[in-house]
Protein backbone atom coordinates (compact mmCIF):
# COMPACT_ATOMS: atom_id res chain seq x y z
CA UNK A 1 0.00 0.00 0.00
CA UNK A 2 2.82 2.41 0.88
CA UNK A 3 4.62 1.91 -2.43
CA UNK A 4 1.35 2.34 -4.35
CA UNK A 5 0.58 5.67 -2.61
CA UNK A 6 4.18 6.85 -3.06
CA UNK A 7 4.19 6.12 -6.80
CA UNK A 8 0.69 7.58 -7.25
CA UNK A 9 1.68 10.77 -5.43
CA UNK A 10 4.85 11.19 -7.51
CA UNK A 11 2.88 10.72 -10.72
CA UNK A 12 0.40 13.43 -9.69
CA UNK A 13 3.25 15.80 -8.79
CA UNK A 14 4.94 15.16 -12.14
CA UNK A 15 1.64 15.76 -13.94
CA UNK A 16 1.22 19.08 -12.13
CA UNK A 17 4.73 20.20 -13.16
CA UNK A 18 4.66 18.92 -16.74
CA UNK A 19 3.76 20.91 -19.80
CA UNK A 20 0.27 20.61 -21.25
CA UNK A 21 0.22 18.38 -24.38
CA UNK A 22 -0.64 20.08 -27.62
CA UNK A 23 -4.36 20.16 -28.27
CA UNK A 24 -5.25 19.61 -24.60
CA UNK A 25 -6.89 22.18 -22.41
CA UNK A 26 -4.17 23.92 -20.34
CA UNK A 27 -4.38 23.65 -16.57
CA UNK A 28 -4.81 26.80 -14.51
CA UNK A 29 -2.30 27.75 -11.84
CA UNK A 30 -4.85 26.90 -9.14
CA UNK A 31 -5.42 23.46 -10.64
CA UNK A 32 -1.67 22.79 -10.85
CA UNK A 33 -1.15 23.89 -7.22
CA UNK A 34 -4.01 21.67 -6.07
CA UNK A 35 -2.60 18.68 -7.97
CA UNK A 36 0.89 19.34 -6.62
CA UNK A 37 -0.35 19.58 -2.99
CA UNK A 38 -2.48 16.46 -3.32
CA UNK A 39 0.34 14.47 -4.93
CA UNK A 40 2.85 15.57 -2.30
CA UNK A 41 0.54 14.57 0.57
CA UNK A 42 -0.23 11.18 -0.97
CA UNK A 43 3.49 10.54 -1.58
CA UNK A 44 4.37 11.45 2.02
CA UNK A 45 1.65 9.14 3.37
CA UNK A 46 2.90 6.35 1.12
CA UNK A 47 6.48 6.91 2.29
CA UNK A 48 5.36 6.72 5.93
CA UNK A 49 3.50 3.46 5.28
CA UNK A 50 6.55 1.70 3.80
CA UNK A 51 7.77 -0.58 6.61
CA UNK A 52 11.36 -0.23 7.85
CA UNK A 53 13.86 -3.04 7.12
CA UNK A 54 13.35 -4.51 10.59
CA UNK A 55 9.92 -3.90 11.99
CA UNK A 56 9.51 -4.60 15.71
CA UNK A 57 6.75 -6.94 16.73
CA UNK A 58 3.58 -4.92 17.04
CA UNK A 59 1.72 -5.02 20.32
CA UNK A 60 -1.53 -6.96 20.10
CA UNK A 61 -4.42 -4.81 18.91
CA UNK A 62 -7.18 -4.36 21.44
CA UNK A 63 -10.42 -6.20 20.68
CA UNK A 64 -13.33 -3.88 20.01
CA UNK A 65 -16.39 -4.11 22.20
CA UNK A 66 -18.02 -0.94 20.95
CA UNK A 67 -20.85 -0.29 18.51
CA UNK A 68 -20.23 0.37 14.82
CA UNK A 69 -21.24 4.04 14.74
CA UNK A 70 -20.70 5.74 18.11
CA UNK A 71 -21.54 9.36 18.70
CA UNK A 72 -18.17 9.85 20.37
CA UNK A 73 -15.06 7.76 21.10
CA UNK A 74 -16.05 5.13 23.66
CA UNK A 75 -14.26 5.34 26.99
CA UNK A 76 -12.99 1.98 28.09
CA UNK A 77 -11.77 0.81 31.49
CA UNK A 78 -8.04 0.59 32.07
CA UNK A 79 -6.73 -2.23 29.84
CA UNK A 80 -5.74 -5.48 31.50
CA UNK A 81 -2.13 -6.58 31.68
CA UNK A 82 -2.52 -8.67 28.51
CA UNK A 83 -3.73 -5.63 26.56
CA UNK A 84 -0.92 -3.38 27.64
CA UNK A 85 1.66 -2.35 25.05
CA UNK A 86 5.20 -2.13 26.31
CA UNK A 87 5.65 -1.10 29.91
CA UNK A 88 7.92 1.93 30.38
CA UNK A 89 11.35 0.74 31.51
CA UNK A 90 11.77 0.99 35.27
CA UNK A 91 15.27 2.35 34.84
CA UNK A 92 13.88 5.12 32.65
CA UNK A 93 11.33 6.06 35.33
CA UNK A 94 14.07 6.23 37.95
CA UNK A 95 16.28 8.49 35.85
CA UNK A 96 13.70 11.02 34.68
CA UNK A 97 10.12 12.01 35.52
CA UNK A 98 7.43 10.36 33.40
CA UNK A 99 6.23 12.28 30.35
CA UNK A 100 3.14 14.49 30.60
CA UNK A 101 0.17 12.39 29.44
CA UNK A 102 -3.42 13.37 28.74
CA UNK A 103 -5.08 12.43 32.06
CA UNK A 104 -7.37 9.41 31.90
CA UNK A 105 -6.86 8.74 28.18
CA UNK A 106 -5.62 5.33 26.96
CA UNK A 107 -4.60 4.62 23.37
CA UNK A 108 -7.35 1.99 23.07
CA UNK A 109 -9.92 4.75 23.70
CA UNK A 110 -8.98 6.12 20.28
CA UNK A 111 -8.26 2.94 18.33
CA UNK A 112 -11.15 0.70 19.46
CA UNK A 113 -13.85 2.14 17.24
CA UNK A 114 -11.59 3.38 14.44
CA UNK A 115 -10.58 -0.23 13.73
CA UNK A 116 -14.22 -1.25 13.19
CA UNK A 117 -16.74 -0.43 10.47
CA UNK A 118 -17.50 2.10 9.12
CA UNK A 119 -14.03 3.60 9.75
CA UNK A 120 -11.77 0.75 8.63
CA UNK A 121 -8.48 1.93 10.16
CA UNK A 122 -5.76 -0.67 10.78
CA UNK A 123 -3.18 0.52 13.29
CA UNK A 124 0.52 -0.31 13.25
CA UNK A 125 2.97 0.41 16.06
CA UNK A 126 6.67 0.77 16.67
CA UNK A 127 8.82 2.01 19.57
CA UNK A 128 10.35 5.44 19.35
CA UNK A 129 13.91 5.40 18.07
CA UNK A 130 14.71 8.47 20.15
CA UNK A 131 12.91 8.21 23.53
CA UNK A 132 12.79 4.96 25.50
CA UNK A 133 9.31 3.84 26.54
CA UNK A 134 7.48 5.96 23.96
CA UNK A 135 5.57 4.20 21.17
CA UNK A 136 4.20 5.53 17.89
CA UNK A 137 0.90 4.12 16.58
CA UNK A 138 -0.54 5.11 13.21
CA UNK A 139 -3.17 4.19 10.64
CA UNK A 140 -4.37 5.46 7.26
CA UNK A 141 -7.67 5.00 5.44
CA UNK A 142 -9.60 6.45 2.51
CA UNK A 143 -13.09 7.92 2.85
CA UNK A 144 -15.11 5.97 0.25
CA UNK A 145 -17.56 8.85 -0.15
CA UNK A 146 -15.02 11.58 -0.99
CA UNK A 147 -11.76 9.79 -1.79
CA UNK A 148 -9.97 11.87 0.86
CA UNK A 149 -6.97 10.38 2.67
CA UNK A 150 -7.36 10.06 6.47
CA UNK A 151 -4.38 9.70 8.82
CA UNK A 152 -4.34 9.14 12.59
CA UNK A 153 -1.17 9.02 14.71
CA UNK A 154 -0.81 8.52 18.48
CA UNK A 155 2.25 8.93 20.72
CA UNK A 156 1.95 6.73 23.82
CA UNK A 157 3.83 5.94 27.01
CA UNK A 158 2.76 2.59 28.36
CA UNK A 159 -1.02 2.67 27.82
CA UNK A 160 -1.36 6.44 28.22
CA UNK A 161 -1.55 9.03 25.42
CA UNK A 162 0.92 11.91 25.23
CA UNK A 163 -0.18 13.32 21.89
CA UNK A 164 -2.46 12.41 19.01
CA UNK A 165 -3.29 13.97 15.68
CA UNK A 166 -5.64 13.39 12.76
CA UNK A 167 -5.18 14.70 9.20
CA UNK A 168 -7.40 14.74 6.13
CA UNK A 169 -6.05 15.55 2.67
CA UNK A 170 -7.31 15.50 -0.90
CA UNK A 171 -9.08 17.60 -3.50
CA UNK A 172 -12.34 16.96 -1.65
CA UNK A 173 -11.02 16.91 1.91
CA UNK A 174 -13.43 19.36 3.55
CA UNK A 175 -16.51 17.07 3.80
CA UNK A 176 -14.44 14.31 5.42
CA UNK A 177 -12.65 16.71 7.78
CA UNK A 178 -16.01 18.14 8.87
CA UNK A 179 -16.95 14.89 10.63
CA UNK A 180 -13.62 13.18 11.41
CA UNK A 181 -11.83 16.04 13.20
CA UNK A 182 -14.78 16.94 15.49
CA UNK A 183 -15.16 13.22 16.28
CA UNK A 184 -11.52 12.95 17.41
CA UNK A 185 -11.90 16.17 19.42
CA UNK A 186 -14.27 14.27 21.76
CA UNK A 187 -11.57 11.88 23.09
CA UNK A 188 -12.54 11.01 26.70
CA UNK A 189 -9.66 12.42 28.72
CA UNK A 190 -10.25 14.02 32.12
CA UNK A 191 -11.45 17.60 31.90
CA UNK A 192 -12.48 17.47 28.24
CA UNK A 193 -16.01 18.87 27.74
CA UNK A 194 -16.68 16.63 24.75
CA UNK A 195 -19.68 18.45 23.26
CA UNK A 196 -17.93 21.82 23.58
CA UNK A 197 -14.76 20.44 22.01
CA UNK A 198 -16.74 18.99 19.11
CA UNK A 199 -18.53 22.31 18.54
CA UNK A 200 -15.21 24.19 18.66
CA UNK A 201 -13.65 21.90 16.03
CA UNK A 202 -16.67 22.27 13.74
CA UNK A 203 -16.48 26.07 13.97
CA UNK A 204 -12.68 26.20 13.65
CA UNK A 205 -12.78 24.21 10.40
CA UNK A 206 -14.57 27.12 8.76
CA UNK A 207 -12.16 29.70 10.16
CA UNK A 208 -8.72 28.11 9.74
CA UNK A 209 -6.38 29.56 7.12
CA UNK A 210 -2.98 28.44 5.85
CA UNK A 211 -0.24 29.60 8.21
CA UNK A 212 -2.75 30.66 10.88
CA UNK A 213 -3.56 27.69 13.16
CA UNK A 214 -6.29 27.98 15.77
CA UNK A 215 -5.56 26.96 19.37
CA UNK A 216 -7.79 25.99 22.30
CA UNK A 217 -6.73 25.10 25.85
CA UNK A 218 -8.91 22.86 27.98
CA UNK A 219 -7.68 21.81 31.42
CA UNK A 220 -4.28 20.20 30.87
CA UNK A 221 -4.76 19.77 27.10
CA UNK A 222 -4.04 21.92 24.07
CA UNK A 223 -6.00 21.63 20.80
CA UNK A 224 -4.41 22.99 17.61
CA UNK A 225 -6.33 22.98 14.32
CA UNK A 226 -4.41 23.97 11.19
CA UNK A 227 -4.61 23.41 7.47
CA UNK A 228 -4.78 24.68 3.92
CA UNK A 229 -8.49 24.71 3.01
CA UNK A 230 -10.06 23.04 1.21
CA UNK A 231 -7.41 20.36 0.54
CA UNK A 232 -5.73 19.73 3.92
CA UNK A 233 -6.76 19.83 7.60
CA UNK A 234 -5.02 18.67 10.82
CA UNK A 235 -6.10 18.49 14.45
CA UNK A 236 -3.43 17.93 17.14
CA UNK A 237 -4.20 17.29 20.81
CA UNK A 238 -1.53 16.97 23.52
CA UNK A 239 -0.73 17.76 27.12
CA UNK A 240 0.12 21.42 27.61
CA UNK A 241 3.67 20.45 28.70
CA UNK A 242 4.25 17.92 25.91
CA UNK A 243 6.18 20.22 23.56
CA UNK A 244 8.56 21.45 26.25
CA UNK A 245 9.10 17.90 27.54
CA UNK A 246 9.77 16.66 24.01
CA UNK A 247 12.23 19.44 23.21
CA UNK A 248 14.28 18.55 26.32
CA UNK A 249 14.63 14.95 25.20
CA UNK A 250 15.49 15.80 21.60
CA UNK A 251 18.45 18.01 22.42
Amino acid sequence: MGWVLLILGLLVVMAALSKTPKGAKPLTLKERLGMFAFGAVVALIGLALIPPPQTPQNPQSAQSVQSAQPSQPAQSPQPSQTEQASEPPKTQEAEMPPPPVLPGLFWVDITLNLEKAPFGFRFSAEPSRVIDGVWRRWAAAVDPDTGAEMWVEIATYGDKVLHYEVSVSGLNAEPTASWLLPYLATAPFDGNPQLESKAWAEKALGQVRQGAPLERRVGEAVFVLSGNPPTFYTLEVSHRDYESWLSQHLR
